[in-house]
């Protein structure tokens, strides 16, 4: 049941965790951290994958060629 606190939390999760239980069963504790620090690093790694996908798509739409297909229409005033 504890475990749920560095499956949700993470990194936070696993401290309080150990802060809970570190004076009755200090092994479960430890693991507690672990487990939360390697899900931090995984959420960091997956957050990072998906964001550079996101950024690698909207660059490659912008030097698509005819990307701007309508023309814009010349309003007349002359602008300095």
């Amino acid at each position: 049941m504890w475990y749920l606190l560095p499956i949700f939390f993470g990194f936070l999760g696993g401290m309080a965790m150990f802060f809970v239980l570190k004076d009755e069963d200090r092994q479960l504790a430890k693991n507690g951290v672990k487990v939360g620090a390697i899900l931090t690093i995984v959420w960091v790694f997956v957050i990072a994958a998906l964001w550079s996908a996101l950024f690698a798509y909207l660059l490659s739409n912008l030097s698509t060629p005819g990307a701007m297909t309508t023309p814009i229409p010349d309003s007349g005033l002359l602008l300095p």
